[in-house]
């Protein structure tokens, strides 16, 4: 859970979708989504270069497995920055400038929110103390991957605006936890047959990944992970089914773990209330596992509402299908 982290100046510690993905290089910065709330660009935004002094006095630090949230407000700040190379908007409200030491390489989710819906606040992020310096710009929220370097941070007010917020920052490794490959995914060992999983839930699972190269916007939710054993030649159809018609999960679909885990895919097609499904073959000469997680937007409000079961329908001949069939979510992204 979040906790509510008081504010200290000077130093405060602390689409239809089916993706294939090949392994990234672990710390080196990436952004990994941004959004999903985006907005258009202004169309009369013209961007003027500004430099900042690198010694804001509000420094966070960042360590992983931070969850907490700040309380301020872009009330009362200096407006230094009016625009920023990474983002088509007019930011000439006032800003806070937080900086951001990183002890180690990470994943970062930062999230604006208790905002003002009269105001528009946006988040961006730098690499170093100049508007040219630009690595994200965001409505609201982004994740991105960062290395062991200094980073600024800034709440800044599209077209004047300026009030209150609190910054939501949560952090985590890089990759996918090393646990879920070394036995604390569930086991499935399929070879000829059906293994159906029932009556299981979202509910209280903790939040191992919430977002990966080859995913889209950040899943929130806790998963559920199972570590598919399958024959050489053998092949599997993977089905999350009996979703409840108010929530909406996905699937992830890993080869290893750490830094640089492998994501073989992310399946998000259906709306909410829709199955999920994946087929896959082994085509090596022996034996070899998947790791499968099931997730979610947003982290389910009862048991019986994340709940679900899941399916590995395991043959041994090759399948004509490999990837899901394309939903009506595409419509929609």
């Amino acid at each position: 859970m979040r906790s509510a982290m008081p504010f200290h100046r000077n130093v405060l510690a602390c689409a239809a979708v089916v993706l294939l993905a090949l392994p990234t290089l672990a710390h080196a910065f990436e952004l990994r989504s941004v959004g999903p709330d985006l907005k258009p660009a202004d169309p009369d935004f013209v961007y003027q270069r500004v430099p900042f002094p690198c010694d804001p006095p509000d420094v966070l630090t960042l360590t992983v497995g931070m969850d907490s949230t700040l309380a301020d407000s872009t009330t009362g700040r200096s407006n230094v920055l009016s625009g920023y190379p990474c983002a088509p908007w007019s930011e000439s409200g006032p800003e806070p400038v937080y900086r951001l030491e990183v002890a180690a390489g990470l994943e970062l989710h930062a999230f604006l929110r208790a905002l003002d819906p009269t105001r528009d606040l946006d988040l961006f992020l730098l690499s170093g103390c100049d508007s040219d310096d630009c690595l994200v710009g965001a409505n609201t929220e982004f994740t991105a991957v960062l290395d062991v370097q200094t980073y600024y941070l800034v709440v800044d007010g599209a077209n004047g605006d300026a009030g209150a917020f609190e910054l939501a920052l949560t952090t985590r490794p890089v990759g996918l936890p090393d646990g879920i490959c070394t036995g604390d995914a569930t086991p499935v060992a399929c070879a000829g047959t059906t293994v159906t999983i029932a009556d299981e839930t979202l509910f209280g699972q903790p939040d191992l990944l919430r977002s990966f190269a080859c995913g889209t916007f950040p899943r929130t939710a806790g998963e559920q992970w199972y570590a598919l054993t399958l024959p050489a030649g053998h092949d599997v159809v993977i089905t999350a089914l009996d979703i409840q018609p108010v929530f909406d999960v996905c699937l992830w679909i890993f080869r290893s773990c750490g830094p640089d885990a492998e994501c073989v895919a992310f399946v998000d097609e259906r709306l909410a209330g829709g199955s999920e499904t994946y087929a896959l073959v082994n085509e090596g000469a022996a034996a070899g596992t998947w790791y499968v997680g099931v997730d979610a937007v947003r982290p389910p409000d009862t048991e019986q509402m994340g709940g679900f079961d899941i399916e590995f329908l395991c043959d041994d001949n090759v399948p004509t299908v490999r990837t899901s069939f394309g939903g009506l979510k595409s419509l929609y992204r």
